[in-house]
């Protein structure tokens, strides 16, 4: 009796072992991803709002093609250099004429720049639910590589604009998109800051211009879109 009785509480033990749920750890997923690379390049194409200055003889708004490389320098900074091709036109402006009727003709401008840009992550060296928000501030150069045109024949040599080699700021920021670990696709906007250099035609006290300068800071903002590969 007493090894029945035995046998029937261990297989009763048993029996209610395997009828017992068993417990399973838990994970929480998490919405921030770390970046497993440090360097990112790719292409982009936008579009710019550069103001024109007070004559409008400057380059007017138009598209951008560019590229960019950037390099994760640790915690929430990073470094990138960005080149830009930005096709477009400026208006011939003549002084000698009455304001409200000096432009007497249309140049090609084929707008150059090159910058470089410190920028600050909003989430760090990782993304939330694969968005990476950030700011940047930069500086460059931006240059005409069109030369003279033609049409500036109409003008005096005095009157003709050029826009030489120019300092470039920038003040701005963006999104990236992780569509993968490698492929991303990212927005930036920013203003941008260049000056303009007067004609010496525009100077002359004779000719009595109104709000005219040497120098003239001009600015506008820009809105680019592009894909990009890290490594």
């Amino acid at each position: 009796m007493v090894r029945i009785s035995i046998f029937s509480l261990a297989l009763a033990c048993l029996l209610t072992g395997l009828r017992a749920p068993q417990v399973e750890g838990q994970s929480i997923p998490s919405h921030f991803q770390f970046f497993e690379t440090r360097h990112e390049a790719g292409i982009l194409v936008g579009i710019t709002g550069q103001s024109t200055g007070r004559f409008g003889y400057g380059p007017k708004p138009g598209p951008s093609f560019g590229a960019r490389y950037g390099f994760h320098l640790g915690g929430a900074f990073g470094l990138e250099g960005v080149f830009e091709y930005k096709p477009t036109t400026r208006d011939m402006v003549d002084p000698t004429r009455e304001e409200g009727d000096m432009v007497v003709g249309e140049a090609d401008a084929e707008m150059m720049s090159f910058d470089g840009r410190l920028s600050f992550s909003l989430t760090g060296d990782r993304t939330w639910r694969r968005l990476n928000p950030f700011l940047f501030i930069g500086g460059g150069i931006a240059w005409d590589a069109a030369g003279e045109s033609e049409g500036d024949a109409l003008l005096l040599p005095a009157d003709r604009f050029e826009f030489g080699v120019r300092f470039v700021a920038l003040l701005g920021g963006g999104v990236r998109w992780l569509l993968s670990e490698r492929v991303l696709i990212r927005t930036d906007i920013a203003l941008t800051m260049n000056q303009l250099k007067a004609p010496e035609g525009f100077l002359d006290p004779a000719r009595a211009l109104k709000g005219v300068g040497e120098k003239e800071w001009v600015s506008g903002p820009a809105f680019s879109v592009g894909v990009a590969y890290r490594f």
